[in-house]
Order: structure tokens, then sequence, then C-alpha cells
């Protein structure tokens, strides 16, 4: 990293930040493991992993109503929801989720620990955003542009 910016003279000022955000982003050292990390379960039977995908991400989707209101009359159908349509994605400290003004058609419910949502056209600036909260839920629902 040091002899990247070295070569491509990056300002000292931007160097700082980066090498700040780096530090920042490798101290986390301990790695949630996901389903599609560990390749046995990605060769378990279909019925198997669709189960375990419902027991996974159930929680987080009782906090939506549409989808609270499905589990209770159509528990099956949920199950394939959420195998199907449904994925972990890990996060790190200081990373950009959305950028202005970008199309997008996924939704994130925050599974584990926290992240704070930053816009100009927000009145309080920031919004933290805690377990089991979604975030951009309307690309669920049509097509979603960023702002």
């Amino acid at each position: 990293l040091r002899k990247f910016m070295r070569d491509n003279h990056v300002s000292a000022a931007l160097a700082r930040r980066i090498w700040h955000t780096y530090r920042h982003q490798t101290s986390a050292t301990e790695k949630k493991l996901r389903k599609q990390d560990i390749d046995c379960l990605l060769q378990m039977p279909l019925q198997l992993q669709m189960q375990l995908s419902a027991e996974l991400y159930t929680p987080a989707m009782q906090h939506l109503p549409v989808f609270a209101t499905a589990a209770k009359c159509h528990a099956d159908e949920l199950a394939i929801i959420c195998h199907a349509s449904l994925s972990e994605h890990p996060g790190f400290p200081s990373q950009e989720v959305f950028h202005c003004n970008i199309r997008t058609d996924s939704a994130i419910c925050l599974l584990h620990g926290s992240m704070g949502y930053r816009s100009t056209k927000l009145s309080t600036g920031k919004i933290d955003v805690r377990e089991f909260e979604w975030v951009c839920e309307g690309a669920l629902w049509r097509t979603w542009r960023t702002r």
C-alpha cells in the first residue's frame, strides 16, 4: 500500500486518510462465518439448505411487516424466499454502503453491530441503524435510486 501511494504520488493528506481507514478496517480480525463460506453446507440437500436459511434469516424478516405476515400465513414459502433471495455480506468499519444517485435492487437488514446512515438531506445529518433494522427497503418493491 505504501509503495502504491508513493509510486502514484498520492497526496500526503489523502495517504493519511487511507492509512487511518486501512488500520481501522484491519483491526477487526475476527470475522463471522457465513453459510456461503462453508463448502459442505452448499452441498447439502436443497430442503436442508432452505430450512437453514429460514432459521438464519427469519428473525430479520420478522421486522418487516410484509414478511412477518407472510411468516404467519405461508411459512413454507418464507423458507424459499430466505434461501433464494437473502445472503449475508460482512461489513467493515468506514465502509460506504450507498453512493449518491446509484440504482440499487437490494435492501439491507443489519444483523450484527451498528451502522451510521449519513445524508445531507437528513435534518440530523446522521441516523444510527441498529440490529434488525432495514435500510433501503423500497428497493424490494420498485426501482430505487439512492439519494
